[in-house]
């Protein structure tokens, strides 16, 4: 990986690029839509002169290794097992390690929907007889299996419905965001049990733009910045932050993009799209211990081998960010280095 972000340099000045030692920006033929990694990979889904695809990007090289095009995109690419799979009314599969591609599955769900991992198997939400639900996905296509009650608790509200906002794997667990009588919350389960782990209400009115696990906590991330760590073994409300909005006092994560991500080392990490800025979290109590301005507008982020990835909402690029580049995560001036 440091091989590649050595050679970004030129891909960086085709860009007119003269930004910090830390930030790289790769250019690609059309607006990246979404961005994962795998198999030391960038996979990005483009579209370019209305047409839609996904790019292979070597992880060495920096090089364009593929490109296939595929139907409308209506969700994010995602990575199951050794395949990347593409939201296009049903699911194209790319395979990782033998190239092998599949531009129709079988599998298909509404709009917007991310399937999520939970061991070797695989969730998400969809509509089901005119109301959202939470069903199994084959892993090997991303078709139904089957839906997957949510159990009830001795003492919890009734669940009304599934929330559009999309699962987040907690271990073993799915933590689904729902309707109650009352207002909006969460529940945390695990397929198959007959009795959720708990469930708790939403401290927050805005929808849910992203959520993580990180040690005893799940933090979610509202459309309006907020931050609110959950317990994970309780569900209850433990801290509240607010990701800094720079010069846009209301700022505002955009729909559909993954705006937290959890390091390897344990870190936690955010970028805000309206101030163009990567945040350091404190994974304890969600507050801000290092902002960086970056040159471009953040869409999504995803970590691979110590460098964190966007994809670049506004323009036809990605920005390789090295971790190991950065100036001192207190550090005051967000253009340092």
């Amino acid at each position: 990986m440091a091989m590649l972000l050595v050679m970004l340099v030129a891909a960086s000045a085709c860009g007119g690029d003269d930004g910090p030692a830390w930030e790289r920006v790769v250019d690609i033929d059309g607006v990246p839509r979404s961005v994962v990694a795998a198999g030391g990979d960038l996979w990005v889904g483009v579209e370019a002169d209305a047409r839609e695809a996904v790019v292979r990007i070597d992880g060495d090289t920096g090089d364009e290794v593929s490109r296939t095009e595929v139907g409308s995109f209506d969700g994010p690419l995602v990575v199951v097992g050794d395949a990347v799979f593409a939201a296009t009314y049903g699911y194209s599969r790319f395979g990782v390690d033998d190239d092998a591609v599949d531009l129709s599955t079988g599998g298909q769900l509404t709009i917007g929907d991310t399937p999520v991992i939970v061991g070797d198997r695989v969730f998400a939400t969809t509509e089901v007889d005119g109301s959202r639900a939470v069903v199994e996905l084959d892993p090997a296509t991303l078709a139904q299996l089957a839906v997957v009650p949510i159990p009830a608790g001795p003492t919890d509200p009734e669940v009304i419905e599934v929330l559009w906002y999309g699962l987040t794997a907690v271990g073993d667990r799915l933590l689904v965001p729902v309707g109650f009588a009352s207002g909006r919350g969460f529940v945390l389960f695990e397929p198959g049990a007959e009795e959720l782990t708990w469930s708790t209400a939403q401290a927050s009115e805005e929808p849910m733009a992203s959520a993580v696990a990180i040690g005893d906590l799940v933090w979610v991330l509202d459309l309006r910045l907020g931050l609110h760590g959950l317990d994970v073994a309780t569900g209850t409300p433990v801290a509240t932050a607010r990701l800094p909005a720079g010069d846009d006092a209301e700022g505002l994560i955009h729909e559909g993009q993954t705006s937290l991500a959890v390091g390897d080392d344990g870190t936690l990490w955010a970028v805000e799209q309206a101030a163009q800025m990567l945040v350091r979290l404190d994974p304890l109590t969600g507050a801000a211990i290092g902002t960086w301005h970056l040159d471009r507008v953040p869409g999504s982020i995803v970590l691979l081998d110590g460098t964190i990835w966007t994809n670049n909402t506004t323009d036809e690029s990605l920005t390789g960010i090295d971790l190991s580049q950065l100036p001192d995560a207190g550090a005051t001036d967000p253009r340092a280095g």
